[in-house]
């Protein structure tokens, strides 16, 4: 038990606020009497654990506390100086400064055309429909989180740019170009120009231009593909192979890099076979030679050219 000695001075303030309108305010008037008659201050000890508990069943309490008969009172102050000061950096931090969301930035290409966006450092991401692109606003990292269909041109002499997609895969690079595609069940990257690491957990490939690798989600697993995915990418770089493709297939394959529309008229060229290579061409001298290699007819007509003929 704690007491603490009080002066007379002191015990008239403490009397009108802890005993007004009490019967205990007896005892405060005797103890004036008292210094009145011998003009000696009377002693006074006041037990300061009960003046707390009596101060704290006043209070509705948030949560019960475990009540210690040993708790000083100096501690106590100093424990709510401590709670007022946690709950001040509480509010700073999730009430004043700006949410994690708020300091990223979200790109999202939602129109039928491609997109092109330079980011912080000077490198410049296409995105497909569909696509879309996260970042910090301060761009420390070079780090980016991607999905859907893209083409990353990535500066160069900056140290580390990488690219996360949605399952699990992680694109390391140091200044390069490559194209990405994501879909529900596997990851494509091609590599046209420098190295591009690729890892999922313990499974780690590294490409070189002209090459591919696939990132499997059910397996999290990395492989190189030995397939030719030239047109995988036709839609950026214009570079187009044909090999016994039918024309249906080349036709969607050149509608996605040039402005010009291109229409089948007669259903029975669709499945007329193509080979050949096309590179850096206009769609123009593209038509001219399927045009001569099927026998077709070739017109344009309001930005479109109309394809028709008799079959292969």
């Amino acid at each position: 038990m704690t007491y603490l000695r009080m002066d007379h001075q002191f015990l008239e303030g403490y009397s009108e606020l802890h005993y007004q309108g009490r019967e205990d305010s007896n005892v405060d008037q005797e103890l004036k009497v008292l210094y009145e008659i011998t003009g000696q201050e009377p002693d006074l000890l006041i037990d300061t654990d009960q003046a707390w508990q009596e101060f704290s069943d006043q209070i509705t309490p948030v949560r019960e506390l475990p009540k210690s008969s040993t708790f000083p009172t100096w501690l106590r102050v100093a424990a709510v100086l401590l709670v007022g000061t946690f709950l001040g950096i509480v509010s700073y931090n999730y009430l004043e400064q700006p949410s994690l969301e708020d300091r990223m930035v979200a790109i999202d290409n939602t129109s039928e055309n491609v997109k092109a966006y330079q980011l912080p450092d000077g490198s410049t991401v296409w995105l497909r429909k569909g696509a879309a692109i996260r970042y910090a606003q301060d761009f420390d990292s070079r780090a980016v989180a991607f999905t859907g269909e893209g083409y990353f041109e990535v500066e160069k002499g900056q140290g580390e740019f990488s690219v996360s997609t949605d399952y699990g895969l992680k694109i390391v690079v140091l200044g390069t170009e490559f194209g990405v595609n994501t879909t529900t069940t596997n990851t494509m990257v091609l590599v046209t120009e420098g190295l591009v690491s690729l890892s999922s957990g313990k499974s780690v490939q590294e490409l070189s231009a002209g090459e591919t690798g696939v990132h499997y989600k059910a397996k999290q697993k990395v492989l190189k593909s030995g397939e030719d995915q030239t047109n995988a990418l036709a839609w950026k770089t214009g570079h187009f192979k044909f090999s016994d493709t039918n024309l249906q297939e080349a036709v969607t394959l050149l509608n996605s890099f040039y402005p010009s529309a291109i229409v089948i008229k007669d259903s029975a060229l669709k499945n007329c076979r193509i080979n050949g290579e096309f590179k850096d061409q206009s769609l123009k001298d593209i038509l001219e030679d399927l045009s001569f290699i099927l026998s077709i007819n070739v017109e344009s007509s309001d930005n479109s050219f109309i394809l028709s003929g008799d079959g292969c």
